[in-house]
């Protein structure tokens, strides 16, 4: 409880400063140039509502408990309102103070303390965006010390100084957040999605992306940043250190964004460690949870069948060689006494659930460069029907052809193609790569085999019932066709509609039958309706993973000396900047949906965790939000400081400042422009990012 009320109130302070900087900055060149300024106030006045706080509070917090998302019983219930029923009180007492007034200068500058701790305002003589006839005033024009008798460059410096100070402010965030230390997820790919932009330009789980065209030494959210802001058709040049090569590889990919995505991607995620997470680190219903002894949140993996892993990847090759047996696990542990000791545990199989049905399988999609398909004659469109005489589809099924091949990895394997009717025999040699990274995550995604380098799609409809399965006695048969399916282990998953989808869906309802572990089904056909089927144990394939959840890569990025955090500060300053730009430009030309804006929600619930995470990661996301509210404050929109400087601009070159009428019309249509936007994205946070919720 106490740390998060420090971390409320660090956000309520740094968001304030970086408002308050910002008045900060239009203060001391009105002060420059000579402006009167009536009052300089730190913080707004708190609005007296009266006795009506007390309810209002009362009422919103009993509310709130009924009805957040996380159930609350009553004792709960009375502590949520008895707090609403205090921090009512509280803002009725703020209410009628409102403000204090420290003193006078001898320029009659007012200097305020406001309790809503939200940043700040400068009120000058001659400048009122309330009034906005204040500008075309022309008694006001005659005294020396208003703002609108100033020199039209010095009111531009008036205007953009507190952008400027902005920009400042960043910079000193991101160089003390560098000099004291952060904290960064590396650009190491642990997962390349079948059929990506990633997977069509050859990047391989394991891989470490070391440049991103001009920028060496990027962090996973530069490559994330590289991917949404460029533009369609624009290629991004990367530098890739892969394991057993001695120098980096170049590879050019181009970010896609799929109509269901927000933003542009290219179709990896970050690699993790081999630390288990401190809550929540079993998947349910996994060999993992039957572990004897149990894990316990934070323990290591060190070794598994006593060989030694370094990394993920080793952990994850070793799972895979493995999954057809019973495995130890080394876990190295920290005890009450604060020794680390290392511990032995046992973790069964997984073997893999099968209905009785196999699904059929579609050619060839695409061909990974330099891939052992590729160097094996292997063409798109090709039917794979034979696997070493086997038939695919009626003796394999289609989705367990990724674990076949990495069975039979350095071994020659003999595939029967049909290519334009005529049948080829084709001899590969597979590579050793797990077959589980091979299956999709999404519907419209295909199935992998990244032991040869292809991707194919297996469409929902039946090729072959197993007659002894419960499928056969449902009466299935070859050419049913599904069209949505429920997993009965998972009460609140709702019927899933795949007759949208792309033909491969059956990829899909796989993959989510192995992670959750799904003893029985319930599936929609077009021929024969509703049917429910339970499955049996396939011993011939097994899940390499075994259910543990794994830490995510972190490492640290704290400079030497000041000189590089200066080098640091003033990369990121710049990087934040061009990005606000470039996501306007970017929701404009279509590459990232506007569904992907935060509104102040998702800004204090960003500011938030990182002030959770520590004092590093907090100054950079300060300094972002700086950033970012530099270049926003300067787009030409009427009553903010870029539309000012629009209407300077105009009296600089026509001679005479814009008529009262046309600086009306455009405040009440810039006032309303940003009342819009406003609620848009406060709409965005409440009810399709739901961040109350969360």
């Amino acid at each position: 409880m106490v740390q998060s009320v420090i971390v409320i109130l660090q956000v309520a302070l740094g968001l304030g400063l970086v408002i308050f900087i910002h008045e900060l900055g239009h203060f001391l060149a009105a002060k420059w140039a000579g402006v009167k300024v009536d009052r300089f106030s730190v913080g707004f006045p708190f609005p007296d509502f009266g006795p009506t706080a007390i309810l209002a509070g009362t009422l919103g917090a009993l509310i709130f408990s009924i009805f957040r998302s996380a159930p609350t019983g009553v004792v709960e219930k009375i502590w949520w309102t008895l707090g609403g029923t205090i921090v009512g009180t509280l803002a009725m007492f703020l209410g009628k103070w409102g403000s204090v007034r420290f003193f006078s200068d001898r320029d009659g500058t007012e200097y305020v303390l406001g309790f809503l701790p939200l940043g700040g305002y400068v009120k000058m003589l001659g400048q009122d965006d309330s009034d906005p006839s204040t500008l075309s005033n022309e008694e006001l024009r005659q005294d020396p010390r208003s703002y609108t008798a100033q020199p039209v460059y010095k009111r531009m410096v008036i205007i953009s100084a507190g952008v400027i100070m902005n920009v400042i402010l960043a910079f000193v965030m991101f160089v003390f957040a560098f000099r004291s230390g952060v904290e960064y997820s590396p650009c190491v790919i642990q997962h390349v999605y079948a059929g990506s932009a990633a997977w069509n330009a050859g990047l391989l789980p394991g891989d470490e992306i070391v440049q991103i065209d001009d920028r060496e030494m990027p962090k996973f959210v530069d490559l994330q940043t590289a991917a949404a802001l460029s533009s369609p058709g624009e290629s991004i040049r990367l530098m890739v250190q892969r394991a057993g090569q001695p120098d980096p590889i170049p590879l050019v990919v181009e970010a896609v964004r799929n109509q269901d995505e927000l933003i542009a991607r290219i179709g990896v995620t970050p690699t993790s460690t081999t630390r288990l997470q401190k809550a929540n680190m079993i998947v349910d219903g996994m060999p993992a949870q039957k572990a004897d002894p149990a894990f316990e949140g934070g323990d290591v993996i060190v070794a598994v069948n006593h060989q030694r892993i370094e990394s993920f990847p080793d952990l994850q090759l070793i799972l895979a060689r493995d999954a057809d047996k019973e495995v130890t696990i080394t876990v190295e542990r920290t005890v009450d006494s604060g020794e680390a000791r290392e511990i032995d545990i046992q973790v069964p199989t997984a073997p893999v659930r099968s209905y009785g049905v196999h699904m059929t399988m579609g050619p060839v999609l695409g061909i990974q460069p330099d891939s052992v398909a590729e160097k094996g004659g292997l063409q798109k469109g090709d039917q794979i029907t034979h696997v070493d005489g086997k038939s695919v589809g009626e003796q394999v099924a289609p989705v367990n052809l990724p674990s076949l091949f990495f069975q039979q990895s350095g071994k020659q394997v003999e595939l029967g193609v049909l290519r334009e009717g005529r049948p080829l025999s084709i001899t590969l040699i597979p590579e050793e790569r797990p077959g589980w990274g091979g299956l999709p995550t999404g519907p419209d995604q295909p199935v992998a085999i990244p032991g040869i380098g292809i991707i194919y799609h297996v469409l929902p409809e039946v090729t072959f019932v197993d007659p002894e399965s419960d499928a056969a006695s449902k009466g299935l048969k070859k050419g049913d066709r599904l069209s949505a399916f429920r997993l009965l282990n998972q009460p609140q998953m709702e019927m899933q509609d795949i007759s949208g989808a792309t033909k491969g869906a059956w990829g899909y309802i796989a993959t989510r039958i192995l992670q959750q572990n799904a003893d029985n089904i319930e599936f929609v056909f077009q021929e024969k309706g509703t049917v429910q089927l339970d499955s049996a144990l396939d011993k011939k394939y097994f899940l390499p993973i075994r259910g543990m959840l794994m830490e995510p890569l972190l490492r640290d990025l704290q400079t030497d000396n000041v000189l590089e955090a200066f080098q640091w500060g003033a990369r990121e300053t710049w990087d934040k900047l061009v990005q606000v730009y470039l996501t306007v430009r970017g929701m404009v030309v279509g590459q990232i949906s506007v569904k992907a804006v935060s509104g102040p929600v998702g800004i204090i619930r960003a500011a938030g965790h990182g002030a959770s995470r520590g004092f590093g990661e907090f100054l950079t996301l300060l300094g972002m939000i700086s950033a970012n509210l530099a270049v926003i404050n300067f787009f030409p929109i009427p009553v903010l400081d870029g539309g000012h400087m629009v209407f300077l601009i105009w009296e600089l070159f026509l001679g005479k400042p814009p008529s009262e009428k046309v600086l009306v019309v455009a405040n009440y249509l810039g006032l309303l422009l940003i009342a819009g936007l406003m609620v848009g994205v406060l709409y965005l946070d409440l009810f399709v990012h739901k961040l109350i919720e969360m």
